[in-house]
């Protein structure tokens, strides 16, 4: 019964690798929607080495002198990359080029995205605590766009409704903390927003001020007359552009743009995939061979491996893959193999001394739990070091490695030692199958061992023998004695 529960097991375990296979490199179009699915390999999200993207230059307009005018694109970068984040590019670098020029780089873009063109229509932002009306014509102003560091498209499952996220830079957040005092000294609850100029036809939304610290939700598609109760996701990212070019304070244009593809040419991701998969091929058939049987089991747990990294490569949205991060992949992929490989090593070990295939497996298991732990953290805590202290370009291949880390453990630690309990209720006496040899040095000691025994044995069944029959001789010649005193 436990060899066909065997057998049941591994052939839902290979259909369920085959599936996670296609998941990974196969697109399909969903079916009963117009929505496609490109496969785990397709949705990483790809940085402009491997992807190419579009370089664009802006002038920035002003009467200031040259140096005001660094210094507010200076302070204003991470809002123009906020700009092009928001339209989910993977890879954004904004820098300031001679003294009122920005140029903008981004992966995965066209030359007519709305991410381009879009800071031409600035609306600024006004946070008060009084209502504009009929009476009430003039408000004390507490924030404006200037104060807001990032402005977020997002949609809200809980109110079925796309909101904007706002957070606010730090004379933002020390704004909001003098609007809440003087909120509390008039005992008022709410705050206005008006986006475009501050009168009635502008109002866009209410929020309460408790509310309002280092950031706040709004609706999108809340009562105000700016807003429509229809909002779509264009219309509300073009919103959150409004807002952040308005935040820039000062007028840009656009240049030029100009589209540029992969740095390594236009072929580098089909050439990246032949080289990795010549590189899997290599190590799956060495584990074959070298393994046999047992290196079939550690093959379909690097294939979940591969399927489970893959899947965490295309769900963390801060991983952006590039040419580092390919070598990183790699390199995880190969540590995974090697952690399968000193199970095997170890295994073959236990079995070398002489003992039986279950139990070898067990031994080799738990000799192999502490050097496997031991290295796996060692390249965590390196790569931790990385992500941290190492440039940009070299991020990428810190991540890749430190997650591959993690689905190693898994992948040697559980599955590889669930798949060796399925599989010995079908060979337990089969060594060659699993490539596990005799020591013949060992065989010998050990028998010589036996042999020594044995002859131990030997000799105090003898000795006993000895003093039983001379302890039987005594009794029989006392009597003797006695009879011829008498």
């Amino acid at each position: 019964m436990l060899k066909k529960n065997s057998i049941i097991s591994f052939v839902l375990l290979v259909i369920i690798a085959v599936l996670g296979i296609l998941l990974c490199v196969c697109p399909f179009a969903v079916p009963a929607s117009t929505d496609n699915y490109n496969g785990f390999i397709q949705a990483i999200q790809k940085g402009m080495e491997l992807e190419g993207g579009v370089s664009a230059i802006y002038q920035v307009d002003s009467s200031s002198s040259g140096d005001s005018i660094a210094q507010t694109i200076d302070n204003n970068i991470s809002k123009i990359e906020n700009m092009f984040n928001v339209q989910g590019y993977t890879e954004v670098y904004a820098v300031r080029q001679g003294d009122d020029k920005i140029r903008v780089v981004a992966s995965g873009a066209n030359q007519t995205d709305s991410a381009f063109t879009n800071f031409a229509n600035p609306q600024n932002l006004y946070i008060t605590l009084d209502q504009l009306s009929d009476t009430v014509t003039s408000a004390t102003t507490y924030i404006t766009s200037v104060d807001i560091q990032s402005a977020t498209p997002t949609y809200d499952y809980e109110s079925q409704s796309y909101v904007i996220e706002l957070s606010f830079n730090q004379i933002g957040r020390d704004r909001i903390a003098e609007m809440k005092d003087d909120a509390d000294l008039t005992n008022r609850t709410t705050a206005y927003l008006y986006l475009g100029e501050l009168s009635t036809d502008s109002y866009w939304a209410e929020v309460s001020v408790d509310d309002l610290g280092n950031g706040v939700r709004i609706s999108a598609s809340s009562d105000g007359a700016y807003s429509d109760s229809t909002s779509s996701s264009s219309q509300v990212l073009e919103m959150a552009y409004s807002i952040v070019s308005s935040s820039i304070s000062q007028d840009i244009s656009l240049i030029q743009a100009s589209a540029f593809s992969a740095v390594w040419g236009q072929n580098t991701e089909l050439y990246i995939g032949i080289v990795c998969l010549i590189i899997v091929i290599l190590a799956l058939a060495f584990m074959w061979f070298r393994y046999g049987s047992l290196g079939l089991i550690g093959n379909l747990s690097n294939i979940f491996y591969l399927i489970i990294f893959l899947f965490l490569m295309q769900s963390i949205p801060f991983i952006t893959l590039t040419l580092a991060g390919v070598i990183g992949c790699i390199v995880a992929f190969l540590i995974a193999v090697t952690a399968n490989a000193i199970i095997f090593e170890k295994i073959r070990q236990e079995y070398a001394i002489g003992k039986k295939i279950h139990l070898a497996c067990k031994g080799g298991q738990r000799q192999a739990l502490w050097p496997i732990l031991d290295s796996h953290f060692m390249i965590m805590l390196a790569c931790i070091f990385i992500w941290i202290f190492a440039p940009a370009s070299l991020k990428s291949f810190a991540y890749t490695i430190f997650f591959g880390a993690i689905v190693s453990l898994f992948s040697s630690l559980a599955l590889t030692r669930w798949f060796i309990s399925l599989y010995l209720p079908l060979n337990s006496t089969k060594a060659y199958k699993m490539r596990l040899y005799r020591d013949p040095k060992t065989r010998e000691i050990k028998d010589d061992k036996v042999n020594i025994e044995n002859n131990i044995e030997n000799q105090k069944d003898v000795e006993n023998a000895i003093e039983d029959s001379s302890g039987a001789g005594d009794i029989t010649a006392k009597p003797l004695n006695e009879g011829g005193d008498n």
